[in-house]
């Protein structure tokens, strides 16, 4: 009985060891889900030293993990920082032979990249991720005044063949973790090649995988004339299409989703094109670096149909990425009085003028009239019909110009042919926000 029983308890032990093992043997191999995270290497390797991937030792903690991290944009590779993440690497010491991270998806070396101090003579690592240090600096963009780069952007800028960056694994984590960006304003060719001619026809059209400009490939994009000014690489891409006479169909997507579409076009060509296009550079006369998503070929007479170009999803994406600016083309001059706006309807269409300030009293006749002219005196009367319109002229005020916008002129209106007023409310404030971003001292005189 009781070897019985020394049995039954020896077998329970036995049973309750293994068990243990197990569940300790289950700990140990327990996944690590941490995640996309940017670790210093373990020895503080310098980058011209660091080994293959899989030899690569990391620190114990990251220095930037998924918690450090507001947003990621999946098309120019930038991370908005934490301000403690952003104060953490403003604390490194970095050489001028640069400082070696390892960029990791649970803690699995993707690849690896240096910071590289700006202030470094040495020459930087070849087909590596680089950091420029400091975060803080300052960028100059074409003519435009230096751009100051704020310490919470950490850019992985890339110099190479075989671009590490667009990792799956680092994708995937950081979008689950809800950290990707989208990708914003692009450009797509058509998967395919659809030629114009056919594209009104079909209802649903496929891009291409990669677009052929990206907001990467963007300096600015000017909302005036829809002048697009682009980088070195961008412009590369446009140069080497190969556009028929016939035109070569692109989509303009906002977050991969089209918005609407058109047709890069060649200036040999001598059909005609009713659609949005976008005429090759090389013999159209263009500025150097740029393209203009323009109506219609060879002129704007051609076009049919409503203007997509200002479509407020597109012109977002742009101005969230800074990328969106208002530069006239016909600036008008500086009103040391400032410009005055009046408005009525007519024909179910809303009319406005806009006319410099003078110590007189306008008339009505001169307000309505629109002989359109800014003399050599810089004196400006131009009648304009529709929102779009009077915010296009509104656009070519200088900055910082007084701009008032009255319910009519101070003459005796008993004998007017028009009816002064405000449209309705929604349209008043969308040109005060328009006059506003367009950087005026604008004020309304209600009645």
């Amino acid at each position: 009985m009781k070897k019985a029983l020394f049995s039954c308890i020896a077998a329970i032990l036995v049973l309750a060891i293994i068990g243990g093992i197990t569940i300790i043997s289950t700990g140990c191999s327990q996944p690590n889900h941490e995640g996309f995270a940017i670790y210093l290497t373990k020895d503080n390797i310098i980058p011209d030293k660091m080994p293959s991937l899989n030899r690569i030792k990391i620190t114990d903690t990251p220095l930037i993990g998924l918690d450090d991290i507001v947003t990621y944009s999946s098309s120019t590779h930038e991370l908005t920082l934490a301000d403690n993440a952003s104060t953490r690497i403003s604390n490194l010491v970095v050489p001028m032979s640069g400082k070696s991270f390892v960029v990791c998806v649970n803690r699995k070396p993707i690849y690896w990249g240096t910071f590289w101090s700006s202030f470094s003579s040495a020459i930087p690592p070849v087909s590596c991720v680089i950091v420029s240090y400091p975060l803080s600096h300052t960028v100059q963009m074409g003519n435009a005044e230096g751009l100051q780069i704020s310490p919470n952007i950490l850019e992985l800028d890339y110099y190479g063949a075989d671009d590490p960056r667009d990792n799956t694994a680092i994708i995937d984590s950081l979008r689950q973790a809800g950290k990707v960006l989208g990708e914003g304003f692009a450009i797509y060719l058509t998967k395919g090649d659809v030629p114009p001619s056919q594209m009104e026809a079909l209802s649903h059209v496929d891009i291409v995988d990669k677009p052929v400009i990206g907001l990467d490939d963007i300096v600015s994009y000017n909302s005036t004339n829809h002048e697009i000014t682009l980088t070195e690489n961008g412009m590369k891409n446009i140069t080497s299409l190969q556009v028929p006479t016939s035109g070569k169909s692109f989509l303009v997507c906002v977050n991969k989703s089209p918005i609407y579409w058109g047709a890069f076009w060649t200036p040999i060509s001598s059909q005609s094109f009713s659609g949005v296009t976008i005429e090759m550079p090389l013999l159209s006369g263009q500025k150097a670096g740029t393209i203009s998503i323009n109506l219609g070929y060879p002129a704007q007479s051609f076009y049919r149909g409503e203007d997509p170009r200002n479509n407020p999803v597109v012109l977002d994406s742009l101005r969230q990425t800074g990328k969106l600016i208002t530069v006239p083309d016909n600036p008008l001059p500086h009103s040391f009085k400032g410009y005055e706006i009046y408005s009525w309807p007519q024909d179910n269409l809303w009319h406005y003028t806009l006319i410099t300030g003078t110590n007189r009293d306008k008339t009505v006749q001169e307000i309505i009239t629109g002989n359109n002219t800014v003399s050599g005196d810089g004196l400006v009367n131009i009648q304009v019909i529709g929102v779009d319109a009077i915010k296009e002229l509104i656009s070519r005020i200088p900055q910082g110009d007084f701009v008032i916008w009255l319910p009519g002129p101070r003459a005796d209106l008993t004998q007017s042919p028009v009816n002064f007023g405000f449209p309705p409310a929604s349209t008043v404030d969308d040109i005060k926000a328009y006059a506003a971003q367009c950087g005026l001292d604008f004020a309304m005189l209600t009645p």
